[in-house]
């Protein structure tokens, strides 16, 4: 071999490590910036790597899915390299199912003013809006929704963000200055201490004919079950995860002198006709409550002339001094 060409064949090796080395340079420095952009850019950026790696390599290489990697590889074909991935479809609601989803949080059946003064929030400069505290958690207030506006197509997570900031749950800060139903919170604490699944609109509707038939509600239809039906139904079901005389741990709200919350221990014997009991108790109670929100819903809507409508809280820390 000639002298000459032993100096070509350094010459190209030497050139063949410099471009490795500029090639390695190169992918580090893409490797750098993938770390600190978004999604978007990442997919532009991988449509640099060579066709010839494959899509798990790339993927081990720059830490990203083999998804990102076949997106980057199509965007590549159809618009070359370096190309803009297109925006995706944006899952925005319409105006229409945001004032839909507000006003059924505003609602009275489902929410309740604060009444004190400082109960108030900031919306925008100088205007102000009450606090409203909702009666149920979010899931079962979602699961009504859909029960009303079945044709309203809205996932739980965007109903949860739609919620207005003036609209609190339980145990927020000054929502104990509000009543709750304490017949309606004892139901959901009695079916929360055994995970049952079932809701207690559930219970109600294996009684009744019709949950909105008066006559049924009211305990005046001979056709409805009786709780003897809710007892074996109950019975069978909690049979397969306890004892009927095993022990278990329920907290009630209590009236006394004041009211409080109490825990207690109680068979499950006992739990299952506490529980059919205030069932019984409920259906009544639920189907006045909910008739009374629907009339003054109508008033609100449509009130009768010359006449005004007042909603008013009381104070329960009220005494009365006898003057001599």
């Amino acid at each position: 071999m000639t002298l000459k060409c032993q100096k070509t064949k350094k010459k190209t090796r030497e050139i063949l490590i410099k471009k490795v080395e500029d090639f390695d340079k190169l992918v580090g420095l893409l490797k750098e910036k993938l770390v600190s952009v978004g999604r978007s850019q990442k997919v532009q950026i991988l449509t640099l790597v060579p066709e010839s790696w494959s899509k798990k390599k790339v993927a081990t290489e720059f830490q990203v899915t083999k998804y990102m990697v076949k997106q980057a590889r199509k965007l590549k074909r159809e618009k070359g390299i370096l190309a803009i991935p297109d925006p995706k479809n944006s899952n925005t609601l319409s105006k229409n199912t945001v004032k839909l989803v507000t006003d059924f949080y505003q609602s009275d059946e489902n929410s309740r003013v604060l009444p004190r003064a400082k109960d108030k929030v900031s919306i925008k400069k100088n205007i102000y809006m009450q606090k409203r505290l909702i009666l149920s958690n979010l899931r079962e207030l979602y699961s009504c929704f859909k029960c009303e506006c079945p044709n309203w197509k809205i996932g739980f997570s965007k109903f949860c963000s739609i919620r207005p900031k003036w609209q609190v749950l339980a145990g927020s800060a000054g929502t104990h200055t509000v009543c709750v139903c304490s017949i309606h919170q004892n139901m959901k604490l009695l079916l929360e201490a055994v995970k049952i699944e079932e809701s207690y609109k559930d219970l109600i509707k294996m009684l009744v004919c019709n949950v909105e038939n008066s006559e049924c509600m009211l305990h005046h239809c001979d056709n409805c079950l009786s709780d003897d039906a809710l007892i074996e139904y109950l019975t069978a079901k909690l049979s397969e995860d306890y004892d009927l005389e095993e022990e278990i741990i329920i907290s009630q709200w209590v009236n006394t002198d004041r009211t409080e919350m109490v825990k207690q221990s109680i068979s499950v014997e006992g739990f299952i006709s506490l529980l059919s009991k205030l069932v019984e108790n409920l259906i009544p109670h639920s189907y006045i409550t909910k008739s009374q929100s629907k009339t003054f819903k109508k008033l609100k809507e449509d009130p009768p002339l010359n006449t005004a409508i007042v909603v008013m809280d009381f104070s329960e820390n009220l005494f009365l001094h006898h003057s001599k």
